[in-house]
């Protein structure tokens, strides 16, 4: 809390009386003229993140107590923590942000395949190239119309996804991966909803409105992204014997103990519930990626 200095308000010169913090003329803060580091620091991240004391107090209840914030939300305990959409929109923005510069350095040796071969699946035929250099100097020596006839590509979908391909291969992929992750993350956005709507069908005891289980929602997948954004930022040096299937299992383990602390059913009844949650979300998460893949690669 900051310490009043002035008497009158020093954006619009309201005089002040009874020590008020804010200016009942223009609505300022009353603040000392002069503002230290770590306030211009806070409000920094508070202006253009959202981020104040309520963001950091809600890290540790969200990493180590599975359910705890959305039922503190639910129960109107809301001022001690930041709200869940602001809390999901910050960690899921660190996430894609620090994935994008974990991979930025190996992009190109990922899609370079100078050392094997460069394989065209076609409808009635596949192709195969000692490298993307091979099938890149075939299209420019050919041109696009005839090098279509050759390998059959009649309709305009075949031709268009050969022109795509065409486009990757002769920028080396760049671009491709970080476009794709910005679709996963305006993806996963709209996919939270659908989320909300399963728990609201196969988690009726505790009838919560619609709205309700979206919180929990945004609550699990901060929960998600800020567990594996501590993981990439620290599996080169302390967690890099953590499999996959480790990753996995705390994740799973995390969820279903969110959702007996939320929801309330016995142990056997959650899991039932838990299960078929999972099998239908996975589902539709795999749809979405590989559209969120297909518009990559369209707009690429």
């Amino acid at each position: 809390m900051s310490i009043q200095k002035e008497s009158e308000c020093l954006n619009c010169g309201y005089l002040l009386k009874d020590d008020r913090k804010y200016c009942p003329n223009c609505g300022q803060e009353n603040k000392s003229l002069k503002i230290d580091f770590r306030q211009l620091f806070s409000e920094f991240f508070e202006t253009y993140f959202g981020l104040d004391s309520k963001f950091f107090k809600s890290l540790l209840p969200l990493l180590f107590k599975p359910g705890f914030l959305t039922k503190q939300f639910l129960s109107g305990k809301r001022a001690r923590y930041i709200p869940p959409v602001r809390l999901y929109f910050v960690v899921s923005i660190l996430y894609f942000f620090i994935l994008s510069i974990d991979n930025l350095a190996g992009i190109e040796e990922s899609i370079s395949d100078d050392e094997s071969n460069f394989t065209l699946m076609l409808p009635n035929d596949t192709l195969v190239y000692d490298s993307s250099d091979d099938f890149i100097k075939d299209i420019e020596k050919q041109g696009f119309k005839e090098y279509h006839d050759s390998v059959g590509a009649d309709s305009p979908i075949a031709k268009f996804g050969l022109t795509q391909i065409y486009k990757i291969a002769k920028n080396k992929g760049k671009g491709l991966k970080e476009q794709y992750l910005n679709n996963v993350s305006i993806m996963m956005f709209f996919l939270l909803p659908f989320f909300a709507l399963l728990l609201k069908l196969f988690f009726k005891k505790q009838k919560y409105f619609y709205n309700e289980h979206l919180m929990f929602s945004y609550h699990l997948h901060a929960f998600i992204f800020l567990f594996l954004s501590l993981y990439i930022l620290f599996s080169k040096y302390i967690l890099h014997y953590f499999s996959i299937s480790i990753l996995i299992l705390i994740i799973t383990i995390y969820t279903f103990l969110a959702l007996g602390k939320v929801y309330r059913y016995s142990v056997k009844s959650t899991i039932g519930r838990f299960l078929l949650l999972m099998f239908v979300y996975n589902i539709i998460l795999f749809f979405g990626l590989v559209l969120s893949l297909f518009v990559s690669i369209v707009l690429y």
